[in-house]
């Protein structure tokens, strides 16, 4: 018999990144703690990370697929959706041939992984099955007939969109399962949950969704951070973390600003971004990174490049935030020395008469953990493209 088995670290605070099919017979689920998840399933066995072999099998899940059809949607490292209607024509393999042989291929190319396949004339039927057809195994619901049969008592928290809120809110309603929803009117669901919420739900519950597989997605925004990591280490400091990828406890300082112009203009943005961080007003030594988010993006169009004159349907709402990780308790404290010398600082000074206070170890600090000519071309191109930048590298 399968043993129960999840993904953790052994302590007890640690929580269960996933777990096997027979600990979840036991109650155990992916995010509970580990000691919860032993009161409900003493025999677990706790399995180590190996995050190389998840991209490993992740990387030849991908190549395989890739190689029956280009028309693919990743969801996550191993879960994707595949629209197979051409390849089905070309082929004359049917449906379930196909589903069979992907899933020998997944077992065969990754060292003995099991794979389960659902298929469906959409998304929301082709998900459905592949959860009917788990563990290891595969499900075609093609037939309206049977789609029919399985809606009919599924609960609406399975359909995508439904969390623990929606769901109280449907049940309170009298419509727990899909079945039930079926029969609501669209008018009268509307006034509760709005209409275009009620329409969604109605054509999910009936089997309907028209999403197409789409394997390139238009970028709605863009985001950049990094972490300085443990620029100094106190002698008391654990060397491995309770958690993995773990650290102290941080505040997360959030500021945002809406540009009046479309633009890719990269002095402006940092214009912008210097006038943000010294809104801020946040002491250098505390600082564990820095994060840019950039939304509501346009396509490039000519004459709306570096001076930021596209217009965009009047700008103002091209939305730009800047977030800010700082140490609740400051971990330099116990150390006067290491504090004096990150508290010295200089000022920066742009256009416009915007200056910032910039502590002057702070980048080689950075930097340092970077091979040697990743730093050099660092330096190069800071000193070509920002001549304001005064700080030493």
């Amino acid at each position: 018999s399968e043993k129960a088995s999840c993904g953790s670290l052994h302590q007890s605070w640690s929580e269960v990144a996933s777990c096997s099919y027979a600990a979840r017979a036991c109650g155990v689920r992916n995010g509970m703690l580990l000691g919860r998840a032993r009161e409900l399933c003493p025999e677990l066995i706790t399995v180590p990370y190996e995050f190389e072999a998840y991209e490993a099998a992740s990387s030849q899940l991908y190549r395989l697929l890739g190689e029956f059809t280009h028309s693919l949607q990743a969801v996550s490292c191993d879960e994707l959706f595949v629209d197979c209607g051409e390849l089905l024509r070309e082929t004359g393999a049917s449906p379930a041939q196909l589903a069979c042989l992907v899933r020998k291929e997944v077992q065969e190319r990754t060292g003995g992984c099991t794979a389960s396949c659902g298929l469906g004339p959409n998304l929301l039927v082709a998900r459905l099955a592949t959860k009917q057809a788990k563990p290891d195994g595969q499900r075609v619901l093609l037939d309206p007939a049977g789609i029919a049969e399985l809606l009919r008592d599924l609960p609406v928290r399975e359909l995508p969109g439904v969390g623990r809120a929606l769901e109280a809110r449907l049940t309170s309603l009298g419509f727990g399962t899909c079945g039930l929803l079926r029969g609501a009117q669209v008018s009268a669901l509307g006034r509760e949950l709005g209409p275009r919420v009620a329409q969604t739900l109605l054509d999910a519950a009936n089997g309907r969704d028209d999403r197409p597989v789409l394997a390139e997605r238009e970028r709605k925004s863009i985001s950049a951070e990094i972490n300085y990591g443990a620029m100094m280490r106190r002698s008391d400091a654990p060397q491995e973390t309770a958690k993995f990828g773990g650290h102290g406890v941080c505040n997360t300082v959030n500021k945002s600003v809406a540009l009046p112009l479309d633009t890719d203009d990269a002095r402006l943005l940092l214009q912008e971004c210097m006038i943000i961080v010294r809104q801020l007003r946040l002491a250098p030594q505390d600082m564990r990174g820095l994060g840019i988010h950039m939304t509501r993006l346009v396509p490039a169009t000519t004459g709306s490049g570096g001076s930021g004159s596209s217009g965009g349907g009047g700008g103002g709402g091209r939305s730009m935030d800047i977030s800010r990780f700082a140490k609740k308790v400051n971990p330099f404290a116990a150390s006067g020395s290491a504090a004096s010398s990150l508290s010295g600082a200089t000022s920066s000074s742009m256009s416009g008469a915007t200056s910032v206070l910039c502590p002057a170890p702070l980048p080689v600090l950075c930097l340092a953990p970077l091979p040697f000519y990743v730093w050099r071309h660092f330096r190069f191109y800071v000193r070509r493209h920002f001549r304001f930048y005064s700080a030493p590298l």
